[in-house]
């Protein structure tokens, strides 16, 4: 008799723990929001043909870092350990796939200072760079012309295409409202890196064209992340529920000095059903 009553006691603790105990799934769509980078002052010392009678041109200007956002998925599940008969704990584990358009483009620029030779070497000596950019013709250290600016290759729409694949695990303390149809959670999001592709391109001499292609290396990438989140479900039944957050990260997306200021903020939107 004993032992019944111990295994019936151990029993109604199961199942009252499975009754506070609640388990999410959910799908959302995401967006990325990363702030465009701008560095000035940066100069590229450019080869001229010999001809000039200069070695180089001396361009200032600065490096511009933009980032078109792109639909992405987010697919995870949650459970809640309520405290009190408002007051929750959140954890998890979720998988994110992130889409972008990384651009790098050169602003600014300005060639008033040139470095001169003295003395003039002959002509036949030099590189075949040609005129600076934004002139009409290109020409040899002889003066032949080698190419129009017509002629100059295109690069692809694609390139700066990007995308990650990282695991999150949300560590959040949530309140209800509302009779307990509304949910907001808050707290820290930790994200590991898993995958990353980016479309890249090369030059071809032969063809006087660029090729892209996938570089799927994620070396120039952060491995490990730290941000905050905000959640919010709203249920529109007794199980379904429509999802909200706001993800802000406070490492940066690249392992290079450089890029360090170039972090994710992630907004999704999806749908979530109570197990």
């Amino acid at each position: 008799m004993k032992k019944i009553l111990i295994l019936a006691s151990f029993l109604i603790g199961i199942s009252c723990h499975a009754q506070l105990t609640r388990f999410t799934i959910y799908t959302s769509a995401n967006c990325t929001i990363i702030k465009d980078i701008e560095t000035q002052e940066v100069t590229l010392p450019i080869p001229a043909p010999a001809s000039s009678g200069y070695s180089s041109y001396i361009i200032a200007g600065g490096i511009r870092q933009s980032f078109t956002p792109k639909v992405g998925l987010e697919i995870g599940s949650r459970f809640d350990y309520p405290l009190t008969s408002r007051l929750f704990l959140t954890s998890g584990v979720a998988v994110s796939y992130l889409r972008f358009q990384r651009t790098i483009e050169v602003t600014g620029l300005s060639s008033d200072i040139q470095v001169p030779v003295n003395p003039v070497p002959p002509t036949t000596v030099g590189l075949p760079f040609g005129q600076i950019y934004g002139w009409s013709t290109m020409r040899d250290a002889d003066g032949n012309i080698i190419r129009s600016p017509a002629a100059l290759p295109k690069r692809s729409e694609n390139i700066g295409n990007t995308t990650t694949l990282s695991v999150q695990l949300p560590l959040l303390c949530g309140m209800n409202f509302l009779d307990e149809r509304l949910e907001v959670r808050t707290g820290v999001l930790l994200s590991y890196l898993l995958h990353a592709t980016q479309v890249k391109d090369a030059y071809d001499v032969s063809n006087n064209s660029f090729s892209d292609y996938k570089d799927s290396s994620k070396g120039e990438f952060r491995e490990f992340q730290a941000g905050l989140a905000v959640q919010s479900s709203y249920l529109v039944g007794r199980k379904v529920g429509l999802d909200f957050s706001a993800q802000k990260f406070f490492t940066s997306i690249y392992d290079t000095q450089s890029d360090e200021d170039a972090k994710y903020n992630i907004l999704t939107l999806g749908l979530s059903y109570h197990l």
